[in-house]
């Protein structure tokens, strides 16, 4: 199989996904402040992403549950193998945002 094709079909995908964080990042930090350097801007983001969208954001795509305590609930439902599995290839951090932590 080219892997150009096999591109094509998941890209679009991917990048709807990056357009509706950037939209949400946009709408609920970005806009809201004025950042008076870049080092505030960077500060402010690193904290929305990592303390609010990864951590306490409602995600439609999770069940309207934050991505912690999905993440939570997809370990409680795994057999020991699968949990520990998980752990050895640190497959929460694929969780597309979840964030391992």
């Amino acid at each position: 199989m080219d892997l150009s094709r096999r591109t094509y079909y998941y890209a679009p995908r991917h990048k709807a996904s990056a357009e509706s964080f950037i939209k949400t990042l946009k709408s609920e930090e970005v806009e809201l402040w004025e950042y008076r350097t870049m080092e505030d801007a960077q500060e402010s983001i690193h904290y929305f992403i990592e303390d609010v969208y990864n951590q306490k954001r409602l995600h439609s795509s999770l069940g309207y549950r934050p991505p912690c305590e999905f993440e939570t609930m997809v370990m409680l439902t795994q057999s020991p193998c699968q949990r520990a599995l998980i752990r050895r290839l640190n497959v929460s951090s694929l969780w597309g945002s979840v964030h391992a932590g």
